[in-house]
């Protein structure tokens, strides 16, 4: 196992490595007190640091809780205040941007920059590592706290077990294939279940993670595909179209790059084209799932030209049905264990039940199954609107404007009382107004042309909530 584990910051780390440095970090969180079921925030950004704090905190049976690192203070402050940790783990940077806060809430903080200096005075022994050591037990443990904001006015916590974990992983590779010579490329916020994941993955298989710190820039990414020859590639569409839309994919040579997986949203069938155009050879997945069941479905290999527009079909040992109302049931191991500090909490269109003693997910989220059971996204519960009697999903008008007019770029559908519309690229308003009225039997839109990419939130989806705030107040 001395294969590169991470390349971070041009510096390369073996499993030894990584290995030495999480049983010595074990040693340093013992002397912190930190123990099992302790709950303990990370705030930082995509560093190893950050790795080897999952791992160790994981090995203690402690709970770990990733923070991301654009949290305002009003959303740091309902989470200190509902998870209440026993310490916090976070870089110079964001100590001092938040300090007041964090120290309102922490007697005990410490500043991720030190961690490897720190951790050098404990000396261990190492004879072999054993191959399960990067992967996660298979029990009811909690691992991991993750907080969404979903649609309700404060974040939610939601309890992933050892056990959910583990399933995940295994089910994901089954389907995806990662291998040891892979390198993936994650500059998805470890706060994002997306990006955590890719850690597991990668070590599932000894692969090598490659660090970004964040996606807050984007113009360096084709840079990190070339120069570390990625064969990975883990999106969400918004970050892909505005690679798509900057041109620079173009630029480089890229024969190394075997997939990219996308979820988060929709992958349209034209951001597909567009892809396929430039990496002919490389296998694009499409995939499903939220952060309360992980992933649900992942498009089979060689399957995308047969089933565009689909998700993919449901992972193996989990049970997928849609209600009367076309809402997607999720029942297996991919579940987690609801909301943390309220068994009761639910968002209006996200909840678990239990039946017949098995935890079930209410997605939310509807969708069309086809005879061969490959699943078929239509929108979110609170994207579904009544116009003239007509129920329509705001999803929908999305998908189809971006598929049927190649010069925009990006769309956002928003409603609020009425229907607005928010376009990046180069369009008349009256096709617009002409196509939704043809196709959706809508009147009266008011439509925003913008000459700028759309806002993004943390996880790089477009932030609607930003675009109504911004244009409905002019």
């Amino acid at each position: 196992m001395n294969n590169i584990a991470i390349i971070d910051k041009n510096t390369e780390y073996s499993y030894i490595q990584l290995y030495k440095y999480i049983q010595k970090t074990i040693y340093f969180l013992k002397n912190l007190e930190i123990k099992k079921d302790d709950r303990v925030i990370i705030f930082d950004n995509n560093i190893i640091e950050v790795i080897i704090l999952i791992y160790a905190l994981n090995k203690l049976g402690a709970v770990f809780i990733i923070l991301n690192t654009h949290s305002n203070s009003k959303k740091l402050q309902y989470i200190f205040k509902d998870i209440n940790a026993k310490s916090i783990f976070i870089s110079q940077i964001y100590y001092q941007q938040n300090k007041e806060i964090i120290e309102q809430h922490f007697t005990s903080i410490f500043i991720n920059d030190n961690l490897l200096k720190t951790i050098q005075k404990y000396n261990i022994k190492i004879d072999k590592i054993n191959k399960t050591f990067f992967q996660f037990q298979n029990n009811n443990n909690i691992a991991i706290i993750i907080y969404t904001s979903g649609s309700t006015s404060f974040p939610k916590g939601v309890i992933v077990l050892n056990k959910n974990i583990k399933f995940s992983v295994k089910q994901i590779q089954k389907r995806l294939e990662y291998k040891e010579s892979d390198k993936i490329l994650c500059g998805l916020d470890f706060s994002f279940d997306y990006g955590l994941y890719q850690i597991f993955l990668a070590f599932n298989v000894n692969a090598t993670l490659v660090l970004k710190e964040n996606y807050d820039n984007l113009l360096d990414v084709p840079f990190f595909l070339y120069k570390y020859q990625i064969t990975i590639f883990p999106v969400v569409p918004t970050i892909i179209d505005t690679l798509l839309i900057s041109r620079l994919l173009e630029r480089i040579e890229l024969s190394s790059l075997r997939m990219i997986t996308s979820t988060g949203d929709i992958l349209t069938t034209s951001t597909i084209k567009k892809i396929q155009e430039i990496v002919p050879n490389t296998l694009i997945v499409p995939m499903y799932g939220i952060t309360e069941c992980k992933r649900v479905a992942i498009m089979p290999k060689d399957m995308l030209e047969k089933k565009l527009g689909s998700v993919g079909k449901p992972l193996d040992e989990i049970k997928v049905y849609l209600n009367k109302n076309g809402e997607l049931i999720v029942e297996g191991d991919n579940v987690t264990d609801g909301y943390w500090n309220d068994s009761s909490k639910t968002e209006k269109s996200t909840y678990f039940e239990i039946k017949n003693g098995r935890k079930i997910l209410h997605t939310g989220d509807y969708f069309k199954i086809d005879n061969d059971g490959y699943l078929y996204f239509i929108g979110r519960k609170d994207d579904l609107i009544k116009i003239n009697s007509k129920r329509v999903s705001l999803k929908e008008i999305e998908r189809d404007l971006k598929d049927s007019f190649l010069t925009i770029n990006e769309v956002s559908v928003a409603f609020k009382n009425e229907l607005y519309i928010f376009i990046y690229g180069n369009i008349d308003k009256s096709e617009i107004i002409s196509f939704v009225k043809n196709n959706f039997y809508i009147n009266a839109i008011d439509i925003f042309i913008i000459n700028r990419a759309l806002p993004k939130n943390s996880n790089g989806k477009i932030d609607k909530n930003e675009l109504l705030e911004q244009y409905l107040s002019w």
